[in-house]
């Protein structure tokens, strides 16, 4: 692949500095794909939802099957108060 000409240069960091400067100003909400929301501390490659599902967890209780583990969805509908959830799970902060 070759290099951009300097034209193209241009346009491409004209389109970032516009697109930061709508963020900025708050007309622009970037939304970033789960894959790329790594979280420092945790093992290389953990992502936000995965160390969320495992915090959320360990809190309340739940336990996952294998294929469930670190899914933030799956987590979540195993708690009771979960919409006609079927799991007995007790998740109570303030009493812990």
């Amino acid at each position: 692949m070759s290099d951009p000409s300097p034209i193209e240069d241009r346009k491409k960091t004209r389109f970032w500095n516009q697109l930061l400067d709508l963020i900025a100003k708050g007309n622009v909400v970037p939304i970033v794909g789960e894959e790329l929301l790594q979280v420092p501390g945790e093992a290389e490659g953990t992502t936000l939802y995965q160390a969320l599902a495992k915090r959320y967890a360990a809190l309340c209780g739940i336990e996952l099957e294998d294929q469930f583990q670190g899914n933030l969805s799956a987590t979540v509908r195993r708690h009771p108060d979960f919409r006609d959830s079927p799991f007995n799970v007790y998740c109570n902060p303030a009493r812990s």
